[in-house]
């Protein structure tokens, strides 16, 4: 029964109204008089204002949209009892210090020992420290945030649906080799982890096939004139540019090369929807603009889930999912799929340890690798295909699959955890 409740959410697309977070909380409090359910209380701490709100509101959207649909179709059964969820949700502004405050408040003030959220890899990182160290009894189970270390720290508690960054740079320097580029400039947001960390892995690979950087230049999250950094990366006289960086950054820089009269090939890491890039550029100037990424917004290489989620989120917000939105989704699901497979909403490292045990459940919306057999390696990580994206006509074109072994990537993130400790 309660798998069959999974899945028919799974394919609801009809037009629902929004749930909210909010008050006072613990794991689960009282039940519902109507229903003979319990109501479980789930934190959420995202940016869902300033720069990061870009990524932090639709994981919002996606997770608030999952729990509506599971209590509408009567909640979820954990061992003989029936929860609904309620979210209890704080912003964190993608700043490591709102971040700190904000978790200490949900674990402290509101009793909530579960949370899900995290966009921003520089606050995300800054909260697993203090779960890790001082919360050993909560979970944090990160969305999209892609520094590396978040799950090679060490530490038991943090789980994370997205692949790290440097797994997707490896990726990613190998196919811009392959497409026979020699010369490249960097224009990027290299003071950010998740994009530093892509961009060390893309340069390895990039270099071992035989290219060099003619030139590396950076920006800053909420910068807008990048002109002076164009100029010298195009005085470096390039074959290509590469540009790894947040979504409304990385549309500014593209905008400004065409308006330089730069007509070269570009690439991108940004994860970026089409409605988001032409909120800056015109379709003329991102033309031919490549975006090398996790395979999270091609909704049509993903299946009957990815769509049924998609249609499901249009529908209830009136425009289409950001591509990062889809990692929250999942996240919900492992949620609920762990405290299934452990029979418990309370005990957090037995919803972990069973996370960790299981295989890929079919309820997912994304396409993951398993690791020996699993869905979660022992790090708390999962990793999904990697695809190289092209903007043709306006939108987002599949190009192909960018290979990467995520058994070899997961031994080496054990190798830094197993440093970190």
């Amino acid at each position: 029964m309660k798998r069959l409740i999974l899945s028919l959410i799974l394919i609801v697309t009809m037009v629902l109204t929004g749930c909210g977070g909010g008050s006072k909380a613990s794991t689960s409090t009282g039940s519902d008089e109507k229903g003979g359910t319990e109501t479980l209380r789930i934190g959420f701490n995202d940016s869902l204002t300033g720069a990061g709100a870009v990524y932090g509101l639709p994981q919002q959207n996606a997770i608030r949209l999952y729990f509506k649909q599971l209590n509408e179709a009567g909640g979820f059964e954990v061992g003989d009892k029936t929860y609904k969820v309620e979210l209890v949700e704080l912003d964190n502004k993608s700043d490591p210090t709102e971040a700190v405050s904000a978790t200490r408040k949900l674990i402290d003030k509101e009793g909530v020992n579960i949370i899900l959220g995290w966009a921003s890899s520089g606050a995300t990182k800054a909260v697993s420290a203090v779960i890790g160290v001082e919360y050993p009894d909560v979970f944090m189970l990160v969305g999209t945030a892609g520094e590396e270390s978040i799950t090679a720290d060490g530490y038991a508690n943090v789980a994370r649906i997205r692949p790290p960054g440097g797994y997707t740079g490896d990726a990613a320097g190998r196919f811009v080799a392959k497409e026979g580029v020699k010369n490249l400039a960097i224009i990027g947001q290299l003071k950010d982890a998740l994009y530093e960390q892509y961009t060390t892995h893309f340069v390895e690979e990039f270099e071992k096939a035989g290219g060099t950087i003619a030139k590396t230049e950076t920006f800053a999250l909420g910068d807008r004139d990048m002109y002076s950094q164009i100029s010298s990366a195009l005085a470096a006289k390039p074959e290509a540019i590469f540009v790894p960086g947040y979504v409304e950054q990385a549309a500014f820089v593209y905008r400004q090369l065409r308006e330089n009269g730069y007509d070269g090939k570009i690439y991108g890491f940004t994860g970026g929807s089409e409605a988001q890039f032409l909120e800056v550029a015109t379709p003329e100037q991102m033309e031919n603009v490549y975006d090398l990424r996790p395979v999270e917004g091609t909704i049509e290489a993903l299946g009957d889930n990815a769509k049924a989620y998609a249609e499901a989120y249009e529908a209830e917000y009136k425009e289409p999912a950001t591509p990062n939105a889809i990692y929250a989704w999942d996240s919900a699901i492992a949620l609920v799929e762990g405290m299934q497979a452990a029979g418990t909403v309370d005990d957090t490292k037995a919803i972990i340890k069973a996370l960790k045990d299981m295989p890929t459940p079919e309820s997912v919306a994304l396409k993951y690798v398993d690791v020996d057999g699993k869905w979660f390696d022992p790090n708390g990580q999962t990793y999904t295909s990697n695809i190289a994206l092209l903007f043709k006509d306006g939108k987002w074109t599949y190009v192909e699959d960018l290979p990467a072994d995520a058994s070899v990537y997961s031994k080496y993130m054990t190798s830094l955890a197993e440093a970190n400790k």
